[in-house]
This record gives C-alpha cells, structure tokens and sequence, in this order.
C-alpha cells in the first residue's frame, strides 16, 4: 500500500485510513519523520499501554509505556 502522509490530515482521507489499520490483524502505527505517531490501531494502543489508538496521535515511543516491555521482562 502506498501512502501519502499528507492524506492523514485531510479528515475524510484520515478516517478512510484509520479504518482500514483498524481492521489489520496486527498492531501497526505510522510515524512523521520526527518519529512522532501520526495514527494507529487499538492492538498498537493497548501494547502501549493506552485506551484507544486516538491516544497515540502526537506521541513519541519514550512517552509511552509498552506492554511488551514489561511482559519481555
């Protein structure tokens, strides 16, 4: 899938968007090139230790606190 990150901004392209990773059967985010999340899934959301995937917009990974990190340990 090609994506043009531009299309993340443009409300109906986003929501379009978010559907489609919502349905992935897998976590998956995608980041600006500041490594700040843009959008991601539920899976993503809850491995990182938050509610819903809206709450990842606007974070970096050392904010968050991954699930995996903890179960890895």
């Amino acid at each position: 899938m090609c994506l043009n990150t531009n299309d993340l901004f443009n409300d109906e392209k986003s929501n379009t968007i978010q559907q489609f990773i919502d349905n992935m059967p897998t976590s998956i985010g995608i980041k600006d090139f500041t490594s700040q999340y843009l959008i991601g899934n539920n899976f993503l959301a809850k491995l990182a230790g938050l509610s819903n995937s809206q709450a990842l917009k606007k974070r970096y990974d050392d904010e968050l606190n991954w699930q995996a990190k903890q179960i890895a340990h």
